[in-house]
């Protein structure tokens, strides 16, 4: 089970040790989710499409799923349908935000500088205002724990200072926790979708 935990000081050591405690709980627990659920990426895209007010956008990111993060990729099907512009993430350096260039399923991918499939350096770039946000734990204040490394809060914080956004994050319902230990760099999402549906903080 997982622990509540409080806001604390993120030169505090037992933030980091917990949050790391918390990542290899929650790895086990998607991949559990993963194995338990063959329809789980269509239920989602279906909460999706159904619960979030995608049509005021013109421009939506996602990700490319890698290990046993649930699979986004009917969404942004979904989305492209619709009109949208859809991009998918780029690392520029390990300190900076990502960058996002466009993707059609049609696309050829390159390894990126994790291994992750992401778009050619030909391919535009797009500023997306719906962002769609891979995560390992959220909680009820839209509080996210990702990977460790910062990058979809460095991002978050860029486009909101730029314009007006609406970050969802996409997981399994068993990925939800009560309370994540928060850190003052954290970016909060605005709803959660899960393959049970959404949830708006």
């Amino acid at each position: 089970m997982f622990r509540t935990a409080i806001a604390v000081s993120p030169h505090s050591s037992f933030v980091m040790n917990d949050r790391d405690a918390l990542r290899q709980e929650a790895r086990l627990r998607r991949a559990a989710a993963v194995a338990a659920q063959n329809d789980a990426a269509e239920r989602l895209a279906a909460a999706f499409l159904s619960g979030i007010p995608f049509r005021a956008h013109r421009t939506a990111s996602g990700y490319w799923p890698v290990g046993t993060e649930i699979d986004d990729r009917p969404i942004l099907r979904g989305l492209m349908a619709e009109g949208l512009a859809v991009a998918l993430p780029c690392v520029v350096k390990a300190d900076q935000a990502l960058a996002f260039r466009s993707w059609r399923e049609a696309d050829r991918l390159v390894p990126g500088p994790y291994g992750i499939p992401a778009p050619h350096d030909a391919a535009p770039v797009l500023r997306p205002t719906l962002v769609v946000v891979p995560l390992l734990l959220f909680d009820g204040t839209g509080h996210r724990l990702g990977s460790g490394m910062g990058f979809y809060d460095r991002t978050l914080a860029e486009l909101r200072a730029q314009s007006s956004i609406l970050a969802v994050g996409v997981g399994f319902a068993a990925q939800r926790i009560a309370e994540l230990p928060v850190l003052p760099t954290d970016q909060r999402l605005d709803a959660v979708v899960t393959e049970e549906g959404v949830e708006w903080f």
